[in-house]
């Protein structure tokens, strides 16, 4: 979480960093302090924005005000049916004499979401527009008296901007005892977005009392490496120059300079003089402490910055011979993010014996190993492929072709009559594109160790994947593999899915086609197809493909379509599997299955952390992969700056690095746990899965069978997956802190007239898929995109499924 900390000049005080990520730009301490201390020194223009709700969706949120639990706020989306929220200021004070007033409230709004517009209306009157820009700070006019403005104070986990939304109106739009009407509304837009009102009544005493402590700090980096510090207060001062010291005495320094109603310095920390590690700072003005720098927080932002700086090499692909040089993309980011750390590597054959030579074609595997400044052993894993292939512009072994497409505004008639020509034209990128891509490394070495013929639910990157296990644990001498079992029982009683032979006359008629229409009319507002089933005490009572009437994709019944984090619960019912028979236990601390994490630090991260968002891994970016063979090493070298269980932020990271901890205890790779355990058990043919977080793709039908497999509590088609009492450790539990609940890889879903006990997952592909165990109910719409208004039509499918099965 990216915030500003208020702070009192008489303690010594934590600064939180904002790392100099792309992805967001900084919080702006200077523009907070300002809006801070301007409202504390005016005591007649600033009055609570937010006095009672008139109108609007409640959507509680975590707030910049709140802590770690939601606070009561109301929502406006770029949707219609939750459009706007309307509400009225505190009344204008009935001995107001002023030209203005300023009404400031807290709000947030969702700029991860991109840039939607939203209009304030006035009184009914004057009406503002603005955007959900990334901006932290941006002030709106309307002619010369009116005008708003934003001042963000924190950027959440997700990216959300938070903070005080500010209104000055004349005196010619104000009445005493009177308050203001304010409406906002959001304008729609190709993607859904949010606005926020947070229900708080005393936003300006909140204000003024964090002016009061005097001091506002904040630090953020350079694109080479300094830091820069900046300091705001508004009491006096004898000395201007305040200065930054460390145990070896004093590091840089600065002045203070007047900046309005405050002071404000900016000070650049070199990074040379930047200690590594744990070391602190003290910033030091008039001979006393008034903030200290604890480094470790900015050294932990520059190594979560490093998880994502790529090894590469010359080639991957290779003649026979040496094997190809390699380094670090950008060893100048590495120095800044580590120091240093010298590189070694190890390589193996096809056979996993280490070699030292490429002596014939085929896939190797190289180790690579090094130690940053802490002594830490880093290590990467990198699959290479030798074949003495000629990459030149005019290599005869190496033929390009590029597709025709009507894109390309090409009549075909030229196209295919050049196409005899086009061995001979150059295409000495596309060429070696081949041969400085780790995917086409991957591709020819997995496809050289699969079997001849189609096996299911292998690919060649899926075999790369297995290989790197069984060299791994050939490396690591790791040989007490265990099996999963199978359980079969030809007395088990449960239901398997059938279809209702006579649907409309065992359900109301007039439901059906409610239900129907619905799903109709989502098609073809959103222009997305799907595939909706509907199954109820066992029985499939509802199951259609809907079109949109556009040109596009089409679907049918039988369509695999993408389950996105759907997959996130079919992980967790393949972790229920290894816990019911023993294999795992979800309170142990990961390191003891996988023992590098636990080499580094005393933080302890559980499976079940893992699996309900819980681990502190949120940060993670693109390196946290089911397909990164070195994660669990890259994750002992962050752990001494993970907060564990202490707050929940939505990842994939925990459920790769539970799949590694799968993986080990097997030896097998999670697509072919999946397949075995789970798509043969239940009869999901069409399903295919290669990793823990969002890779399923099946039918509506097969997920229907997963579905029904949970309301049997673990049992399905002859097969027990899980006894009862793993299937209700796997349900949703409250988590220790705030006021979510999550299982082992289930979400609660008691909403839109679902029971208390209802749960499932979302999806990015907009996927609804939940089942209500006391209605005995299953809902499942399948699709490759949310598309527009999605919200809004989940509510509505829901809705009239509980209202069909209420009326049979």
């Amino acid at each position: 979480m990216r915030a500003i900390k208020f702070k009192s000049a008489s303690l010594l005080c934590a600064v939180l960093f904002f790392s100099a990520c792309t992805l967001y730009p900084q919080i702006n301490v200077f523009e907070s302090a300002r809006l801070h201390f301007t409202a504390a020194g005016d005591n007649t223009r600033w009055l609570d924005g937010y006095g009672k709700i008139i109108g609007g969706t409640y959507a509680p949120y975590q707030s910049h005000l709140g802590g770690e639990k939601r606070d009561s706020a109301y929502v406006a989306r770029t949707l219609v049916s939750e459009a706007s929220i309307e509400w009225e200021t505190i009344p204008v004070p009935a001995n107001f004499r002023g030209s203005s007033l300023s009404f400031v409230w807290a709000c947030g709004y969702g700029s991860n979401l991109g840039e939607n517009e939203y209009e304030l209306q006035v009184n009914d009157s004057v009406r503002i527009s603005f955007t959900t820009k990334r901006n932290f700070n941006w002030v709106q006019t309307v002619g010369t008296d009116v005008s708003l403005s934003f001042t963000a104070v924190e950027q959440n986990a997700n990216g959300a901007n938070l903070g005080y939304m500010s209104l000055s109106l004349p005196k010619t739009l104000l009445q005493p005892l009177i308050p203001v009407k304010i409406r906002i509304v959001g304008k729609p837009g190709q993607r859904e977005n949010w606005y926020r009102l947070f229900a708080y009544t005393d936003v300006v005493t909140r204000i003024r009392n964090e002016a009061e402590k005097g001091i506002f700090t904040g630090l953020e980096t350079a694109p080479k490496g300094e830091v820069i510090y900046t300091l705001c207060l508004n009491r006096s001062y004898s000395d201007p120059r305040i200065t930054i010291n460390s145990s070896g005495g004093l590091i840089t320094s600065g002045l203070l300079k007047p900046s309005g109603v405050f002071s404000s310095a900016k000070v650049v920390v070199p990074r040379e003089e930047q200690p590594f590690g744990d070391a602190l700072s003290y910033v030091i003005l008039d001979g006393k402490v008034v903030d200290t720098i604890y480094w470790k927080e900015i050294n932990k932002q520059r190594l979560f910055k490093f998880m994502n700086e790529p090894l590469t090499f010359r080639s991957y692909i290779f003649p026979s011979g040496d094997f190809p040089e390699f380094g670090w993309k950008d060893p100048d980011a590495v120095r800044e993010g580590i120091g240093s750390a010298e590189l070694s590597a190890v390589y193996y054959n096809s056979s996993f014996a280490p070699v030292d030579r490429a002596d014939k074609p085929g896939a190797y595997y190289a180790v690579i190993s090094g130690k940053d400044k802490s002594g830490f052993e880093i290590k990467r894993y990198q699959t290479l492929y030798c074949a003495d292939v000629d990459f030149d512009d005019y290599s005869r072994s190496v033929s390009m072709a590029i597709n025709y497409l009507s894109e390309w505004g090409i009549d075909s008639l030229k196209w295919n009559a050049y196409r005899a020509n086009m061995a001979d034209y150059s295409f000495g990128d596309l060429k070696s594109y081949l041969r400085t891509s780790p995917d086409a490394a991957v591709f020819l070495s997995g496809l050289s160790g699969m079997k001849p013929g189609t096996v299911w639910n292998e690919t060649p990157r899926i075999r790369d994947r297995q290989n790197w296990i069984k060299l791994r644990s050939l490396i690591e001498k790791n040989t007490s593999t265990a099996s999963l079992k199978k359980k079969t029982n030809k007395k088990f009683t449960e239901k398997n899915l059938s279809a209702l032979k006579d649907t409309d006359s065992a359900y109301a008629k007039t439901g059906m086609d409610a239900l129907r229409s619905v799903c109709a009319e989502w098609a073809g507002k959103s222009g997305v197809p799907h595939v909706t089933l509907i199954a109820h005490k066992g029985k499939i009572i509802f199951h259609e493909a809907f079109n949109a009437k556009t040109a596009g994709e089409k679907v049918t019944k039988e369509s695999k379509l993408w389950m996105a984090s759907i997959t996130k619960l079919l992980t967790g019912v393949l972790v229920m599997q290894f816990a019911d028979q023993g294999l795992l236990n979800l309170d142990k601390p990961i390191f003891e299955y996988l023992p590098e994490t636990g080499k580094q630090s005393k933080n302890i991260i559980t499976t079940r952390q893992l699996m309900n968002h819980t681990s502190g891994l949120h940060f993670a970016g693109e390196w946290a992969s089911d397909w990164n063979p070195a994660l669990d090493n890259q994750t002992a070298q962050i752990l001494p700056y993970i907060n564990s269980g202490s707050e929940y932020g939505y990842n994939r990271a925990g459920y790769a690095l539970t799949g590694k901890i799968l993986e080990k205890v097997t030896g097998q790779a999670v697509p072919f746990l999946l397949r075995d355990h789970i798509f043969e058990p239940l009869g999901m043919t069409s399903a295919f899965c290669d990793n823990t977080y969002g890779g399923l793709y099946c039918t509506a039908y097969d997920l229907a069978k997963l579905g029904q497999m949970l309301l049997n509590k673990g049992r399905y088609n002859g097969f027990e997956l899980f006894s009862e009492n793993s299937y209700q450790m796997m349900l949703p539990l409250k988590l220790p802190f705030g006021d979510r609940s999550w299982g082992v890889g289930t979400s609660p879903m008691a909403k839109y007239g679902l029971s208390d006990s209802a749960f499932g997952h979302g999806a990015a592909s907009g996927s609804v898929f939940c089942v209500d165990p006391e209605n005995q109910l299953i809902i499942i719409s399948a699709r490759n995109t949310p598309g527009e208004h999605h919200s809004e039509y989940e509510k509505l499918l829901i809705e009239k499924c509980v209202s069909l099965i209420k009326t049979k």
